[in-house]
C-alpha cells in the first residue's frame, strides 16, 4: 500500500508535526505541501486516478481533512489523519495517527471502516462534510476564525481552540438572529430569532463543543440542532453547556431533529460552513442537508482480541 501525506503548512503546527513524522517514518511514502485553497482536493483526486488503493493522510486541521474527503469519498482510497490544526474535531471522534509507528502498523494490518458523509446543497453548490455543517452564528464564527491573527498567536502555545470562544464573545452582541423555515419529511415549520442550525455527522464542532452528543457517523442519519429564541445573556449561559453536551435540556431554546435529510429556507444572506470551512449563501435560498450516497473509507485502530483460556471444573 502506497502512502501519501498531504500537508497543509499553514494549518496550526502542520509543517512542524510533519517534520517530526518525517524523521521517524521507516516506510516509503510521498508527500505534498498544499499551496492554495482546495489544493488538497485536487491532489487527492490525482492520487485516486493514479493509485486508487493507497492511503492518503491529511496533515492539518478539519479544513484540510474536509478537502481530502471531497476528493476521496466513494473510492477505494483509505483516508488517515494527523491532526495539527486549531479545532481538530475530526480527531475527537475518529481515529488519527499519533505517531509514525501508528502509520506503519496500519500499513501492515490495513484495518479500515466506513463512515457516513454529509452533504449540503444550495443554488449551484454541492459540498460534502465529515464532521458537521451549519448556517448562521456558528458559520459567522468560522469566518472570523478563518481570517484571525489571534488564531495564529494562540496556535503558538497550543491554545488554538480558544479562538472560537474568543470570537463567540466578540460577535455575540453584533449578531442579529434570523428567521427560517424547516422541512423535515414534509413537516414544515417556521422558526424565528434563530441563532444557527447545525447538521452533525459526529458529536463535536467548534474545537471540542459537544453540539450533538448522540451523533453516530455510521447510522445513516444526521442530527439537526437549532438554537433559537435566546436573549444574548441567556445565550452565554447555554453556550458553556455545549462543551459537555448539557445544552439539550434547554428545550425552549434548543431543538434537535434526527433524519436522513432536512431542507431549510432562508430569506437573507448568511454564512454557512462545512467542517469549519466558510460558505457564502445568497438570500432567498433553500439549503438541503442530507446523508450523502457516498461513504468514506478511513483508517481505524485495530481491535485487540485476547484469547482467554477458561478451565472448566466439573463439580460432583
Amino acid at each position: 500500500m502506497q502512502v501519501y501525506l498531504i500537508v497543509n503548512p499553514k494549518s496550526g503546527k502542520g509543517l512542524k508535526v510533519f517534520k517530526k513524522f518525517q524523521e521517524k517514518l521507516t516506510i516509503p511514502y510521498k508527500s505534498y505541501l498544499t499551496e492554495y485553497p482546495r489544493h488538497a482536493t485536487k491532489l487527492t483526486k490525482q492520487i485516486k486516478a493514479n493509485d486508487p488503493n493507497s492511503l492518503v493522510i491529511a496533515v492539518g486541521g478539519d479544513g484540510t481533512v474536509n478537502e481530502v474527503v471531497q476528493g476521496a469519498a466513494n473510492s477505494n482510497l483509505t483516508v488517515g489523519v494527523i491532526s495539527s490544526g486549531s479545532g481538530n474535531d475530526f480527531s475527537r471522534y475518529f481515529y488519527c495517527f499519533n505517531t509514525p509507528a501508528d502509520i506503519e502498523r496500519f500499513v501492515r494490518e490495513k484495518t479500515t471502516g466506513l463512515a457516513d458523509v454529509g452533504e449540503i446543497s444550495f443554488y449551484n453548490e454541492q459540498k460534502l462534510f465529515i464532521n458537521n455543517s451549519g448556517i448562521g452564528f456558528d458559520a459567522l464564527i468560522c469566518e472570523r476564525v478563518r481570517r484571525s491573527k489571534v488564531k495564529r498567536f494562540l496556535n503558538l502555545f497550543g491554545l488554538g481552540k480558544l479562538v472560537y470562544v474568543y470570537y463567540v464573545l466578540l460577535e455575540l452582541f453584533r449578531f442579529k438572529p434570523f428567521q427560517l423555515e424547516t422541512n423535515l419529511g414534509g413537516n414544515k415549520r417556521i422558526y424565528t430569532d434563530v441563532w444557527f442550525v447545525a447538521a452533525s455527522n459526529q458529536p463535536y464542532f467548534g474545537g471540542g463543543m459537544k453540539i450533538s452528543p448522540h451523533s453516530n457517523a455510521e447510522d445513516g442519519m444526521l442530527e439537526f440542532t437549532l438554537i433559537h429564541k435566546l436573549k444574548k445573556l441567556r445565550f452565554i449561559m447555554i453556550f458553556w453547556k455545549v462543551f459537555n453536551g448539557k445544552h439539550l435540556k434547554y428545550t425552549d431554546y434548543v431543538t434537535q431533529f434526527k433524519g436522513h435529510s432536512i431542507d431549510v429556507y432562508i430569506e437573507e444572506h448568511l454564512f454557512g460552513h462545512i467542517d469549519g470551512e466558510v460558505l457564502t449563501i445568497p438570500a432567498k435560498q433553500t439549503i438541503s442537508f442530507s446523508v450523502s450516497e457516498y461513504q468514506l473509507n478511513h483508517a481505524i485502530e485495530k481491535q485487540i482480541t485476547r484469547n482467554i483460556n477458561i478451565e472448566q471444573v466439573k463439580i460432583g
